[in-house]
């Protein structure tokens, strides 16, 4: 009986901790590439971006970066729709969960959400 209460405290705590990780933050600039509504769950789909750092965008002659993310707010998503549409040259701030597939319906990002988008120009 005692071995079953610690399993179950264990699997509580482990499920309750999923995702809520945070263990760095950071920011990047560039163009919005794409965004998407991804997922192989119907209940489970999320909106995942991706910004192109650099490249041939800003006339360097070199080929850019792509940087995945997952947008888990509407008024983000907005803003990173309306970012894709001009083609304007934006930063992110983001940060990145641990053990992201337990507790969220995170899809391609690898764990990275978006936090704040700004326009640059």
């Amino acid at each position: 009986m005692k071995n079953r209460y610690t399993i179950i405290l264990s699997l509580a705590a482990t499920f309750g901790l999923a995702g809520c990780i945070q263990d760095s933050s950071g920011e990047k600039a560039g163009s919005i590439t794409r965004l998407s509504k991804d997922g192989w769950i119907p209940l489970c789909k999320t909106w995942e971006g991706e910004i192109l750092r650099g490249g041939l965008n800003n006339g360097s002659g070199a080929f850019g970066a792509a940087f995945h993310f997952t947008i888990d707010d509407s008024a983000l998503m907005d803003e990173v729709k309306k970012a894709l549409e001009s083609q304007q040259e934006v930063k992110i701030h983001y940060h990145h969960e641990k053990f992201v597939l337990l507790g969220t319906c995170s899809s391609k990002s690898d764990g990275y959400f978006l936090d704040s988008i700004e326009v640059i120009r």
